[in-house]
């Protein structure tokens, strides 16, 4: 056969057992560059030669064994592979008397160093570079395999291994499907460096070449569940990633690009309290910056202490904080849309907190000035957590405003409310009508007040002295 081949194959010891089993140490075999191709320490393979006659060999199992698998792309665009396969595939000439058919069943994987090398791109990648493979202790069980149908279609138990990117494979099982234009991994449980993946996942492509481009040209498909996902992860197939950084559990449906995915039906967890359940769509990763965010939320529960770093996480902005007024709400829940950037977005729903429940239609922008417009409605709010101020209780209201700042220092807004009732030292007020401005803690507005016990219809200037109520008033 090494004659056959052109190229130069030994082995050290071989032991048969008659139709049934053959044994191979030390065996070498050089591609047709005199590189290695493959070198096994063992190899141990059961066959069955029922067919032979017909020119075909089942290798019932195989196992390898320390071995070493040097796969390249040659300039030619030809692997140093492909004269052992075309030796040994079905015969396209009738001349080639000596062609058999060689199927395989199962192979097992103890301790495998596998390169690939595809000499025809220069470029250096970060991550995972698919032009330039080398994965080390690659262990696994391979069962059901099917070369006639697939690419490669087998059930898969145990498979491990470490590239040299850093990026480790910990443990995988799956039944697995691939073709020129997919792979497949049904009852999946797989386990990489910090993350960890159940149920179904498939990828799609035009070639193999797409990977080099995971984020734009690979298309997700998963079904996830008790799965957690870490930035650092996807990182080592698309580097870009590196500027983010989040670890979340995940259940639900995926689909789509890293640049451009959708997912239905989540259930997002991160951080100490924080989850997000509902519908998401994503669009412009890995650029944060530029990343739009259409979120359809039946449940967003989180508390600023919790939601503050993860943001700041995700957004690669370690300086990145939200308004200090939001410790004062405590535990939140939030129901309904949210649509925009990470910093400048749009809120449709229902804010459930520690103070009261507040509905908002307002658009809100955190990168400078901290500015927000819109409408709210409170019922029963207690405003009293807000204002640092014992003597307010709470407050059912409808208001339009738009401005600038959280914090009374920052505060610079217009205010157009319909107050329903607020509690004031004890005694509830109704039917109250504030329009005005709100700028450097001073407050100008038309009160209109026509409450059982109290008619009044002026125009007020009021001051805010450390977070108080109004200590100041001045009618005219």
């Amino acid at each position: 056969m090494s004659n056959e081949l052109h190229t130069k194959i030994e082995i050290e010891e071989v032991y048969l057992k008659p139709f049934s089993s053959l044994s191979l140490r030390n065996l070498y075999i050089e591609d047709l560059s005199h590189d290695t191709l493959l070198f096994a320490q063992e190899l141990r393979a059961g066959i069955d030669l029922e067919s032979i006659r017909s020119k075909e060999i089942t290798i019932k199992d195989l196992t390898l064994s320390n071995s070493r698998f040097y796969l390249k792309k040659k300039a030619d665009s030809v692997n140093n592979l492909t004269f052992i396969l075309d030796y040994f595939s079905a015969p396209k000439q009738p001349k080639r008397k000596s062609s058999f058919i060689v199927n395989l069943n199962s192979l097992k994987l103890n301790n495998i160093h596998f390169r690939y090398k595809n000499e025809l791109v220069k470029r250096h990648t970060a991550g995972v570079n698919f032009n330039d493979i080398d994965i080390l202790g690659l262990h696994g069980d391979f069962s059901t395999i099917d070369f006639k149908n697939f690419l490669l279609k087998a059930d898969i138990k145990g498979l491990k291994f470490k590239e040299k990117s850093g990026f480790e494979l910990k443990r995988l099982d799956a039944s697995f499907k691939m073709d020129s234009t997919s792979m497949n991994f049904e009852n999946l449980s797989v386990q990489t460096n910090r993350s960890k993946l159940g149920k179904q996942l498939r990828f799609k492509y035009a070639t193999l070449a797409d990977f080099a481009n995971f984020i734009e040209k690979v298309e997700i498909y998963a079904e996830t569940e008790d799965t957690r996902v870490d930035s650092r992860d996807i990182a080592f197939f698309a580097p870009g990633m590196n500027q983010v950084a989040f670890n979340v559990g995940l259940s639900g449906k995926l689909k789509g690009t890293v640049r451009h995915f959708k997912g239905e039906r989540l259930l997002l967890k991160t951080g100490k309290a924080t989850y997000l359940r509902g519908n998401i769509s994503v669009a412009g990763l890995p650029d944060i910056e530029k990343t739009i965010f259409d979120l359809d939320l039946e449940q967003f529960a989180t508390i600023k202490t919790d939601l503050e770093p993860s943001i700041a996480g995700f957004s690669g902005q370690k300086d990145f904080k939200l308004p200090a007024i939001l410790t004062s709400l405590g535990h939140v829940n939030y129901t309904g849309k949210a649509r925009g950037f990470y910093n400048d977005f749009q809120l449709d729903g229902s804010l459930k907190t520690v103070l009261g429940q507040v509905d908002a239609r307002v658009a809100i922008n955190l990168k400078d000035e901290n500015s927000y417009e819109g409408s709210l409605k409170a019922e029963r709010f207690n405003i009293s957590g807000l204002l640092d101020n014992r003597q307010v209780g709470s407050v059912s209201l409808q208001a339009d405003i738009q401005g600038t700042g959280f914090s009374l220092n920052e505060l610079n807004a217009n205010i157009k409310s319909q107050i329903a009732s607020v509690i004031y030292k004890g005694k509830n007020y109704r039917n109250i009508r504030l329009d005005g401005t709100v700028d450097a803690r001073v407050l100008h507005a038309q009160v209109d007040v026509n409450d059982r016990n109290l008619k009044l219809q002026e125009k007020l200037l009021s001051t805010f002295v450390a977070r108080k109520l109004p200590m100041i008033f001045r009618l005219s």
